[in-house]
């Protein structure tokens, strides 16, 4: 959903660690942690004001933090080398999406120049949601195996927090009368939030 947006996703890293408790043969209980990092773009979508590239854009910055709860079901027992199974839970997401720092200093300098006092700080977003899966465990020894598995996230509910006051994508902001450089118009952090907390 987020790669359909009109902003240009760009993957960081991810990191996570999950744990599964075997209570029968079949049934086993998961708990997992994630943590991703990605940019973000305006994309090519958004039209550029005169004299601007959608290349000179400064990009925002997404951090995803996630924990999920679930129960995963095998179809074969503990003595099969391989094991299919299906699995569901819930996840409760919370991120961020701010500036990079230098965007940051810029616009602090910019506001303090002209006596304001808008906030630059990140917008958090949170929001619960419900999590399906799918997976094959391969056994190479009686205590290690290989998992592969497809999992998939749905917004179930989210919020975000919101801005003091309005900065848009540099140059994002149309043509004359509406704002060049740092716009009063539209807060990129504001739209981007509001899509990617619901994705």
């Amino acid at each position: 959903s987020i790669t359909n947006s009109l902003y240009d996703v760009e993957s960081k890293f991810a990191l996570g660690l999950g744990v599964s408790v075997d209570v029968t043969d079949h049934i086993a209980f998961t708990a997992g942690y994630s943590y991703a990092n990605y940019l973000l773009g305006p994309g090519t979508s958004v039209q550029a004001p005169y004299g601007y590239s959608t290349s000179s854009y400064q990009k925002l910055r997404l951090n995803d933090h996630i924990v999920d709860i679930g129960m995963r079901a095998y179809i074969l027992g503990q003595t099969s080398k391989v094991r299919p199974f299906v699995g569901a839970g819930l996840g409760y997401r919370r991120g961020s999406v701010g500036y990079d720092d230098n965007t940051k200093a810029m616009l602090r300098q910019y506001y303090g120049s002209y006596g304001g006092t808008s906030s630059v700080d990140d917008i958090s977003i949170s929001g619960f949601a419900g999590v399906i899966e799918t997976g094959l465990e391969f056994k190479i020894t009686k205590s290690i195996a290989v998992m592969g598995m497809f999992r998939y996230f749905n917004m179930l509910s989210s919020k975000q927090s919101a801005p003091v006051n309005p900065n848009a994508f540099y140059g994002n902001n149309g043509y004359y009368g509406t704002g060049y450089g740092v716009g009063y118009t539209n807060d990129a952090r504001t739209q981007a939030s509001d899509a990617l907390v619901r994705n």
